[in-house]
């Protein structure tokens, strides 16, 4: 069964991404040999902790709905 090309690009460039944050963790670690398995789960967690946190970004809240703040303090505010 031919996969969807859409999930094959997407995978593929998932992989790369992986691998690259990988190089940069044994980069940084000095170069050590053996802890390629190490360094490629820990850039799988990176990855998914930033990607994770990038779909979950709050976003402010209208300048109505802000805690502690009356619509008299915004009439004031808008006033000066």
């Amino acid at each position: 069964m031919a996969k969807n090309t859409f999930t094959a690009n997407w995978a593929g460039s998932r992989h790369d991404e992986i691998a690259q944050r990988a190089y940069e963790i044994w980069e940084r670690a000095g170069r050590p040999d053996g802890q390629a398995a190490q360094h490629w789960f820990q850039a799988e967690g990176e990855l998914a902790v930033g990607t994770a946190t990038a779909l979950t970004v709050s976003r402010p809240k209208p300048r109505a709905a802000r805690r502690g703040e009356s619509a008299s303090t915004r009439a004031m505010a808008a006033a000066r």
